[in-house]
């Protein structure tokens, strides 16, 4: 709904066959390709003249069955330039698809993100790569696993979570545990492979201000209690 702003000819919403009417607002319906009365895709060229292309993960599939990924167009790109100059060797193609953009990340398992980072994936000897950024809280809800072997077999770990629990976020300098260690050190979007939150937006002043209050009290009741019991 943020994205309106560029317009149908830039913005294109990806949605299922499936999918039924009602669950699409109808503002974002210009923003939409209906054939025979369902979702669908439109041709090749409308959709590679598009900027943004929104979806969930798992309708990101669409795309591979498709055949429209960086790597299925990378590869074309390589074979039309070997075509018209046989004796000079391939060029490195740009990434169609530059950026990933994974919103919510901790409450997908990682087979759930697999078709679109399969959508941006490129072969780093043919093809420059794209920038996948996840978004999301490991702290808060995770992927809702039914199964209890998927589970015994940690698939209820969001691709996120494992991420930062790799030592190249998790022992980062300015990494949220090792930056409450020494709070002066100055927080720099250029080296570091994160970026924490920082204002929120969700909630009013007035609502975070109690339990902002109440951690500190609390803590020190524990205390208290902890004391007078022992």
């Amino acid at each position: 709904m943020r994205l309106r702003s560029l317009m149908p000819k830039d913005l294109f919403r990806l949605n299922a066959p499936s999918r039924p009417f009602a669950e699409v607002k109808g503002e974002l319906l210009p923003f939409c390709h209906v054939e025979n009365d369902r979702f669908a895709l439109p041709s090749m060229s409308t959709l590679l003249s598009k900027r943004v292309i929104c979806c969930t993960v798992l309708d990101a599939s669409i795309l591979l069955n498709a055949r429209i990924t960086n790597h299925d167009l990378s590869t074309l790109e390589i074979y039309v330039a070997g075509s018209v100059h046989p004796n000079n060797p391939p060029p490195l193609a740009k990434p169609h698809f530059g950026f990933l953009l994974v919103d919510e990340a901790a409450q997908a398992t990682e087979s759930d993100i697999v078709p679109a980072l399969n959508a941006v994936a490129t072969d780093d000897t043919r093809c420059h790569r794209a920038h996948v950024t996840v978004c999301g809280d490991a702290r808060q809800l995770g992927p809702h696993i039914i199964s209890e072997e998927a589970r015994a077999n940690d698939f209820d770990v969001s691709l996120l979570e494992r991420l930062m629990n790799l030592p190249v976020y998790a022992d980062h300098p300015f990494a949220r545990r090792n930056r409450s260690r020494n709070p002066d050190v100055r927080f720099d979007l250029r080296t570091t492979p994160f970026v924490d939150l920082v204002r929120n937006y969700r909630s009013a002043p007035e609502i975070l201000w109690l339990p902002s209050t109440l951690v500190r009290p609390l803590a020190l009741l524990s205390m208290m209690c902890s004391r007078s019991s022992s």
